[in-house]
């Protein structure tokens, strides 16, 4: 039996009202890495780490990383802030530009998991326009299973066994998702 030691990430500002990356990085040779993206942290820190690392098991991911369009916690996409608060993001934008600079040699694939959530605030184009631009060019962009009618990816159901990354077009959604760059 061979044991793989793994590295837990998890950084956070210094009270915890944000994360920014949480994930698990196995000390392998295996340099693919799941990258999953949500519309914000839950308050209760258990669900989006499980569902990433659920899937990163089902679909043969020895590292996996959970990220979030908007750093800072709320309990539901309608609780959020109501405008960007534009040094927490910045924090998550610094965090994540270090952690892909960090991470560059890995395969990447990511997982757009904001669904519908993304419509909630308007600042979240925003945020997706700009973290888009500091993942790898070389990463791969999926969804869970197809897009809705709305073409948003699907936001994480409670996982079963049957799942299926589908290929997501970035490029295409944020062309069709941002008429304009007037967002603040």
């Amino acid at each position: 039996m061979t044991h793989t030691l793994s590295t837990r990430l998890q950084q956070c500002n210094n009270d915890n009202s944000e994360r920014y990356l949480v994930g698990d990085l196995s000390q392998t040779h295996d340099r693919s890495l799941l990258l999953y993206i949500g519309t914000h942290p839950l308050e209760n820190d258990t669900l989006h780490p499980t569902i990433a690392q659920h899937l990163a098991r089902h679909v043969d991911y020895k590292n996996w990383c959970a990220i979030h369009l908007y750093p800072v916690r709320s309990q539901c996409s309608n609780t959020m802030d109501t405008s960007l608060n534009t040094q927490a993001h910045q924090r998550n934008l610094n965090t994540l530009k270090q952690f892909f600079t960090q991470h560059y040699g890995h395969t990447i694939d990511v997982w757009a998991a904001w669904g519908q959530d993304i419509k909630s605030r308007e600042y979240l184009n925003h945020c997706l326009d700009e973290i888009s631009n500091l993942i790898p060019s070389h990463a791969r962009w999926y969804s869970l299973d197809t897009l809705t009618n709305h073409a948003y990816s699907t936001a994480p159901p409670l996982l079963g066994d049957s799942l299926e990354l589908c290929e997501f077009d970035i490029n295409d959604y944020l062309e069709n998702s941002l008429p304009n760059k007037t967002y603040l």
